[in-house]
């Protein structure tokens, strides 16, 4: 668990735009990680991801529409996390920049050490096309505490058009003993 302060803009003389809120990382599970993560039929498989259900692209060329910057953080003092950033679209195929010549998953792959922070801004992946609006999955491998935020804004509203959202801590839908890697 974490909390987050931050400061959006600055407008007239004594005028600032600021939001506190928890993001919360996922619960300890008892899978082990010692074969994770791995890939099967172009899928990767992590032992705990943090999801999140809204990613937008605003207009790259005019800065302006709903865009989204994700930051991840690493909140333990002593271990290292690695974080393996997918974009999908909404029927969960992935997009660019995360998707392989193939089709396959081809995550974005973040080293975090200890208290590192990441910030991705949908806005500088021009292999995404304008106006995307998808999710984003976050494998978590390592035994650091990631947990994540996205601020989404909308540049076309003067003065406001922000909003935060939570990335959700989930477990690993299958069972790693009935999966075998490739």
């Amino acid at each position: 668990m974490a909390a987050i302060d931050e400061v959006k803009y600055l407008g007239g003389q004594g005028e600032g735009h600021a939001m506190s809120y928890p993001a919360a990382s996922v619960l300890e599970d008892d899978l082990s990680s010692e074969e994770l993560p791995f890939t099967i039929y172009g899928r990767w498989f992590y032992p705990s991801m943090l999801a999140l259900p809204l990613v937008q692209k605003g207009n790259p060329l005019t800065g302006t529409g709903d865009t989204s910057g994700i930051n991840l953080f690493n909140a333990d003092a002593a271990n290292a996390v690695e974080a393996y950033l997918q974009f999908v679209d909404p029927a969960g195929v992935p997009v660019a920049p995360t998707v392989g010549p193939d089709d396959s998953e081809d995550p974005i792959k973040l080293p975090l050490g200890p208290h590192a922070g990441a910030t991705v801004y949908t806005l500088t992946y021009s292999e995404m096309s304008p106006g995307f609006q998808g999710a984003v999955v976050v494998g978590i491998v390592g035994d650091g505490a990631l947990v994540g935020v996205s601020n989404n804004v909308n540049y076309d509203v003067a003065f406001d058009g922000s909003a935060v959202f939570n990335l959700v801590g989930v477990y690993s839908f299958y069972d790693v003993m009935t999966i075998q890697p490739q």
